[in-house]
């Protein structure tokens, strides 16, 4: 549990998780997308999986010091989906985790012909809903087609200095797991395929980690993540009950943990239980293979909290060892 506690906090080492700073995704064009003259609730019927995600950050909006920072692909979310769906008259609707797992219910409705507002309450992992009644809303960009949509929500955020304010604006890209259960509309460059049956020939090894700030290497933290990372063994497998399984090796004990694997197009992400005693996942973005595809990285980033400017990239490197 150490080790992941260590990859995790690579992971998180700022305020805003990231995964790459040169994907991007269209959100229909404009200022914000098109807008939809008269969306009904049953626009948006279907189980809705985001299949990429993005936060766009604006430091003091709406004056002469404003300044829109860099977008990042954000990965903790891959695989998150909403259900919509009409009972008894009512428009409903369901969240679940990347497992699968329902992790709040509620109802929603359509405002202003071009908003999406939910109003949800939380399940805990015993199943026990607990009541909140709380508001989100998501403002749709463009019309759902193709069983694709796309929806924005906008906050404001105070820095630590209580004087600078952002503006958050976190954007996703849903399919229908139903009707377009593979769709990737707008991601460019396109995923990496992943194939799990090639994963588990031979094991994957961390043979390299670099960290860097702003794209300057920082040769002190990388050579720690280096001591305590390199070595480290990713073997991917498939169980008797043909579940997929990583078993994780610690390259300085040798002590073996094994973690349920889900697979969100590019994204592999291992399950474990949490102090609370709560599902928890930490996660690879394969970013690209090469070396006839038995070296692969993990793009790792987020922005730093002292500096939301500056962007803290850290980058595994996986050789195969057969």
């Amino acid at each position: 549990m150490k080790k992941i506690l260590y990859i995790l906090l690579i992971t998180l080492m700022g305020l805003y998780s990231c995964a790459t700073n040169s994907d991007e995704i269209d959100d229909g064009g404009g200022d914000g997308g098109e807008t939809i003259v008269d969306l009904e609730p049953e626009d948006v019927y279907g189980k809705w999986e985001t299949y990429y995600s993005t936060k766009l950050i604006t430091e003091n909006p709406g004056t002469g010091s404003s300044q829109i920072y860099k977008t990042f692909r954000a990965i903790d979310l891959d695989g998150f989906t909403f259900e919509m769906y009409t009972e008894n008259g009512e428009y409903l609707v369901k969240g679940y985790n990347g497992i699968g797992v329902q992790t709040s219910q509620g109802w929603y409705e359509i405002k202003d012909k071009d908003s999406i507002i939910f109003y949800m309450d939380s399940i805990s992992p015993s199943k026990e809903v607990i009541p909140l009644g709380e508001r989100q809303g998501r403002r749709v960009l463009g019309e759902p087609k193709n069983g694709v949509i796309k929806w924005d929500n906008t906050y404001m955020r105070v820095a630590k200095d209580g004087k600078t304010k952002y503006s958050v604006t976190d954007v996703y890209a849903n399919r229908d797991v139903n009707v377009s259960p593979t769709a990737n509309d707008g991601v460019n460059p396109a995923k990496v395929k992943i194939d799990y049956d090639d994963l588990c020939r031979g094991r994957w090894v961390i043979t390299e980690v670099y960290i860097y700030y702003d794209n300057v290497l920082q040769p002190v933290a990388s050579a720690e993540a280096q001591k305590t990372l390199r070595g480290t063994i990713y073997d991917f497998s498939v169980n008797d009950k043909g579940e997929k399984i990583m078993t994780l090796t610690d390259g300085i004990t040798g002590k073996e943990t094994e973690y349920p694997v889900y697979i969100t197009d590019d994204i592999i992400n291992y399950i474990y239980t949490d102090d609370d005693g709560e599902k928890a996942s930490f996660g690879t973005w394969i970013k690209k293979f090469y070396n006839e595809g038995n070296t692969f990285e993990d793009t790792k980033s987020a922005r730093y909290d002292g500096d939301l400017k500056v962007v803290a990239e850290t980058i595994f490197r996986f050789d195969r060892e057969i």
